[in-house]
């Protein structure tokens, strides 16, 4: 992997034919963290846990959230994260999180991973509707706030 300031460098690069690390090519790359509220963290913590160790990401420390997970560079740099936060006055909105996987054989794997803990789980499936390439699962938490996992290859 290359070093913090070569992956900023790159993500600047604006996808100028540059060859990318696979960190890089699967961080959330302009998105520096979300912040996530929930009503009851400790419903959905067994799928956040099971969706984000499946996507690479793991627990870490951070005193203000309930629960963070976060994925690091091999310098030590966090480059994904997705904090947890627990506010009884959330509302579920129609809003679907969709996370990035590495090929259709990674969003199998996420599914088998989520099964026993999402509910509506849809897919996974190809819709070409979308993009040839496109091949997903869509599912939601136990309080209903919408999810997804895709692979897809879009091209301008």
């Amino acid at each position: 992997m290359r070093k913090n300031d070569d992956l900023v460098a790159a993500q600047g690069s604006e996808g100028k034919g540059e060859a990318v690390d696979e960190l890089e090519r699967f961080s959330l790359g302009f998105v520096n963290h979300i912040n996530y509220y929930v009503r009851d963290v400790n419903v959905v913590l067994p799928l956040y846990d099971a969706l984000f160790g499946a996507l690479g990401l793991t627990r870490a420390p951070v005193r203000s959230a309930a629960a963070t997970y976060a994925r690091w560079s091999s310098d030590g740099v966090r480059i994904d994260w997705f904090n947890v936060y627990e506010d009884a006055s959330s509302q579920v909105s129609n809003a679907r999180v969709a996370f990035r996987a590495r090929s259709p054989a990674h969003v199998d794997e996420v599914r088998a991973h989520i099964r026993d803990h999402a509910i509506n789980i849809e897919g996974p499936e190809a819709i070409v509707a979308y993009d040839p390439s496109y091949y997903g699962v869509s599912f939601e938490d136990a309080l209903g706030n919408k999810f997804e996992v895709c692979y897809c290859t879009l091209r301008r």
